[in-house]
């Protein structure tokens, strides 16, 4: 079915050029600021993640430095606790008094010293635990149980003896003594490396949670993982891998089951490795930062690497929390901004540089329609393409000024000759009318003689038949005899002797 086009340009204004122009104008407008915000939104997140990598490393290194300056403080002093040749003779000799009264001595001397005022001791002969702390529990004899190799509480005494070279750390909570502690513990060996027993002191669980898990900004998350990646320190106490040193790799409070993206696990043990590796080239000084999807949420983690505890601390961010986008809203805004007066100043050029002039040029040729062919003002001295427009148009104007000059002439001399011929075709007619009319007279009714056949004229002259009709028509006569008169004239030469006649129609 064929559509019906329009035939009223007033209708058709509203989808002028100049409209167009603007829908594109607003158009464009629309798609700059849409991509300004996609290239906001794409700089945003890379800055983001970026400054997050950085700001995670920072923090993880950070948090290194403030563990391992306390720790290293007691671990060291562990070590000279294990190294004391008072203590030593005293896990040799357990059952003398001289030696027990002064290694206890030597420990008290030593427990003033310690940050949680704590320590403990197990003599490997006998497998007697001996404890002290503030409150004095045990008294003076310092007892407060023996180990079992069939208890699984004290299964982290036989893993460390057996693993541990020298110190380790172990994140516990004791049965016996009733108390949940990260215990620095350190083996006492013989020359020929076999086992004395074990010394060492505790921090309190929750006050060491709160002053390194719990002490974090919004969006940041500290998790502590030891070589094995068992969950060591967490804000949620249920994950913590107590006992870990005596554990197998399936029984472990691992990190792999928090990591819900894609290969995240494997990154981060990679990233572990390398980290690892690395330690010595970098002083430490080094920390490994990548993107995981940790417990549902997408977050930034920062690495550090402890070595003496064989630690790994981890701090976790959240980007969106730690590093708020709406800071940046200043910036997209001023861009939108500029885009629209940027696209306004696009608009208004085109308006100035080709909707008016191609106004001028259609007010012309509106002139033109109505037979004004004298038209000024148009922009032929731009040199651009509407500058060719218009010397065309005004090019066209002279043309056809001058074809309807021309053509003005051609019709008055046709004119002329037409009325000429008019004239010529009108005495034409009348000569017509005239012969018409003589036709018409003769075939009206003639006066005839009944005996000689004279006719008589519009005069009253009377005229033989073939002088009349040749006055009055341009017949020609030719005479001759009918039979029936050559037969009555001329009787003699009708028939021959045979009866046959001897001509016939002779003209005479």
């Amino acid at each position: 079915m064929k559509q019906t086009v329009p035939t009223h340009p007033e209708r058709l204004r509203v989808f002028g050029l100049h409209l167009r122009l603007m829908m594109i104008v607003a158009g464009v407008c629309l798609v700059g600021i849409a991509m300004t915000f996609f290239a906001f939104r794409v700089i945003v997140g890379h800055i983001t993640e970026q400054l997050g990598g950085r700001y995670a490393g920072r923090y993880a290194l950070s948090n290194r430095a403030l563990l391992q300056e306390p720790l290293t403080r007691e671990i060291t002093m562990v070590r000279r606790m294990a190294d004391s040749p008072v203590i030593r003779e005293w896990a040799r000799q357990e059952a003398n008094p001289e030696r027990r009264r002064n290694a206890l001595a030597e420990l008290e001397s030593f427990r003033k010293r310690l940050t949680a005022g704590t320590w403990f001791q197990v003599i490997h002969s006998s497998l007697n635990y001996y404890y002290d702390d503030p409150s004095r529990r045990y008294g003076d004899k310092k007892y407060a149980y023996t180990l079992s190799t069939n208890l699984a509480n004290d299964a982290w005494y036989f893993a460390t003896i057996e693993s541990v070279p020298e110190y380790a750390l172990n994140v516990n909570y004791d049965r016996a003594l009733d108390t949940r502690k990260v215990w620095v513990n350190a083996v006492i060996r013989e020359e020929d490396g076999s086992p004395l027993g074990m010394i060492g002191t505790g921090f309190e669980l929750t006050s060491f949670l709160a002053t390194f898990v719990d002490r974090t900004e919004p969006g940041v998350e500290n998790i502590i993982l030891d070589s094995r990646l068992a969950i060591q320190a967490h804000r949620n106490r249920d994950l913590i891998d107590l006992q870990s040193v005596a554990k197998t790799e399936t029984q472990h409070s691992s990190i792999e089951p928090l990591l819900t993206g894609p290969g995240d696990f494997q990154r981060l043990k990679d990233a572990l490795e390398t980290l690892q590796n690395g330690h010595s080239a970098s002083a430490g000084q080094a920390a490994t930062t990548l993107s995981v999807t940790l417990e549902g949420q997408q977050k930034m983690i920062g690495v550090a690497y402890l070595a003496k505890l064989d630690w790994y601390i981890l701090t976790a961010l959240d980007l969106n929390t730690v590093i708020r986008q709406p800071i940046f809203r200043p910036v997209v805004g001023a861009g939108i901004i500029l885009t629209v007066i940027l696209l306004g100043g696009v608009g208004w050029m085109i308006r100035r540089m080709i909707l008016n002039p191609l106004a001028i040029i259609t007010s012309a040729a509106s002139c033109m329609s109505q037979g004004n062919y004298d038209v000024a003002g148009l922009p032929v001295t731009r040199e651009d393409e509407i500058g060719t427009l218009a010397r065309t148009f005004a090019q066209m104007c002279e043309t056809i000024s001058d074809h309807t000059r021309f053509l003005e002439t051609s019709v008055a001399r046709r004119t002329a000759e037409l009325e000429s011929t008019n004239r010529t075709l009108t005495e034409n007619v009348a000569r017509l009318e005239e012969t018409r009319t003589h036709v018409r007279t003769l075939k009206s009714l003639l006066p005839i003689c009944c005996s000689c056949k004279k006719i008589r004229d519009d005069k009253g002259y009377w005229n033989q038949l073939e002088k009349y009709i040749q006055d009055n028509t341009n017949t020609e006569f030719s005479h001759g005899l009918c039979p029936d008169c050559m037969k009555k004239l001329y009787p003699d030469m009708v028939e021959s002797e045979d009866g046959k006649p001897k001509m016939q129609n002779e003209t005479v």
